[in-house]
């Protein structure tokens, strides 16, 4: 399923995604930062270091990219938080 949803994603809203069987996460690029647009995980591999999988990919990714910045905006439960990293 996450691989039907992540290409959905990619052709709709030309975000790109990492995904297992566990989640998915999509981001995309922009300047000097790489922007994580959604993340998910299924509740019961919540708490267990899944999604740190995912945004540990990502900052090497973006090291590698030599981009400056992961930028996040999640909504856990209605309540907005917001992150900005330096890579």
């Amino acid at each position: 399923m996450n691989n039907l949803w992540c290409s959905y994603i990619k052709e709709r809203l030309g975000h790109d995604s990492l995904y297992n069987d566990m989640g998915f996460i999509t981001y995309t690029f922009g300047d000097d930062s790489l922007f994580i647009r959604d993340a998910y995980i299924l509740p019961q591999y919540r708490k267990n270091g899944e999604m740190q999988l995912f945004f540990n990919r990502l900052e090497t990714l973006a090291k590698e990219m030599n981009l400056s910045k992961i930028v996040t905006s999640i909504s856990p439960n209605e309540n907005l938080c917001r992150s900005n990293r330096g890579v």
